[in-house]
């Protein structure tokens, strides 16, 4: 049986290309980069969003990155500019050369493969993590504990590390 998420071309792109889908602020099935995101824009068509982060409105290597997107022909500009602080392009799926130039332009990463006994091995070391992050270390007010002569040192006029002053 089909679902709608089957149907999303984001999802046929992710599951292609062995790319993270992400849910944005708006619950809309994004895939992030460093650079941007790539999302579902209207039926068959895909958006490629620059965006910065920070701060900082403008960024020459995203205007720089915007400026070869527009004269390579890899998209529809929507919104934005070389000096916009965000542009929106739109693509087709089917177009490999735009899909790789923005995979390749938004700082895309994809999923790491490896193979089922590496996956059996991490997932050791996770669950040997888990139980051991979730022991305390010291038994419970030992690092609360002071030894009776730093309370002395301390008094004398020390150091306030325990350490008493020499006269």
């Amino acid at each position: 049986m089909k679902t709608v998420w089957d149907e999303l071309e984001i999802a046929r792109l992710a599951s292609d290309r062995r790319l993270k889908v992400k849910r944005d602020d708006c619950d809309q099935p994004i895939i992030p980069g460093q650079h941007g995101e790539v999302g579902e824009h209207s039926e068959g068509l895909l958006h490629a969003c620059f965006h910065g982060k920070g701060a900082e409105a403008f960024s020459r290597l995203r205007a720089h990155r915007i400026r070869r997107t527009v004269a390579g022909g890899f998209g529809t500009l929507v919104t934005g500019g070389d000096g916009a602080a965000e542009a929106l392009f739109t693509f087709s799926r089917a177009d490999a050369k735009a899909v790789e130039w923005f995979i390749q332009a938004l700082g895309i990463r994809r999923r790491r493969s490896v193979s089922p006994e590496v996956a059996a091995r991490l997932r050791r070391f996770a669950r040997a993590r888990q139980g051991i992050a979730g022991e305390a270390s010291q038994p419970r007010g030992a690092a609360r504990a002071v030894p009776t002569g730093c309370e002395v040192a301390s008094k004398r006029g020390g150091y306030g590390n325990g350490i008493a002053a020499r006269d």
